[in-house]
């Protein structure tokens, strides 16, 4: 039977951790006497780059690109996250029925996040024990999506050529980071950006529901799924 490996985004793509990061960062900039009046439509445009470029995203213009600042909101807000980490975050309806039934179907499978390598882990951890082959997150030494070099380091562990690995995700970002690893981008139309974004930005399937999955697979795998 031929590998299958399919490579997942996590915040916006198998988790709903919307709630929590936002009042993490609101938190965080009230600390500093920064507005953070931002809605959640707002707020869900600015997330996809890393931690650095969101609270930048979340200043005013004056302070947008103050370095050391956008440091001492970033150490607030890895204070104010671990409190609240899983307190509102969950998984999207079928994830757990599509990992399962990609489980079955002989996939392997990996995270790769730009969020911080530990909560990354912690969190699969947490909701999909035992699931995930990697995760890999944002670390000193790994640079954050789309830079390829992260996608292609899981593509030789997981010991698949590239062009195989279905990449789930759904933001620009992530379709992307497929294309820099020569991926098949999956765009998944419940997370953080429009089903728009996702096309504009090279998507080659998009799926409105996590099971709809399955009909890639069959696209993409033929009667080995």
């Amino acid at each position: 039977m031929a590998k299958k490996v399919a490579i997942f985004d996590l915040d916006g793509t198998l988790l709903d951790t919307l709630t929590d990061l936002r009042e993490s960062l609101k938190a965080a900039l009230w600390r500093f006497d920064f507005p953070a009046d931002f809605d959640d439509q707002s707020f869900k445009m600015m997330i996809g780059n890393g931690l650095a470029r969101l609270i930048g995203r979340a200043l005013p213009a004056g302070s947008a690109k103050d370095e050391a600042l956008i440091e001492k909101i970033r150490l607030a807000f890895k204070k104010e996250y671990a409190l609240r980490l899983r307190q509102e975050t969950k998984p999207y309806p079928e994830i757990s029925e599509l990992l399962d039934r990609l489980s079955y179907l002989g996939f392997d499978m990996a995270v790769f996040s730009n969020k911080d390598e530990d909560n990354a882990k912690k969190l699969v951890d947490h909701f999909f024990p035992n699931r995930f082959a990697f995760c890999f997150g944002a670390t000193a030494e790994r640079p954050i999506k789309p830079d390829p070099a992260g996608g292609l380091e899981l593509a030789r562990r997981l010991g698949l050529d590239p062009t195989e690995i279905l990449y789930l995700g759904d933001s620009e970002v992530d379709m992307q980071t497929a294309a820099n690893c020569g991926f098949i981008p999956v765009g998944v139309a419940w997370g953080f950006r429009d089903v728009e974004v996702l096309r504009e930005s090279g998507a080659k399937f998009i799926v409105k529901t996590p099971l709809e999955f399955l009909n890639v697979v069959e696209k993409t795998h033929g009667s080995e799924a």
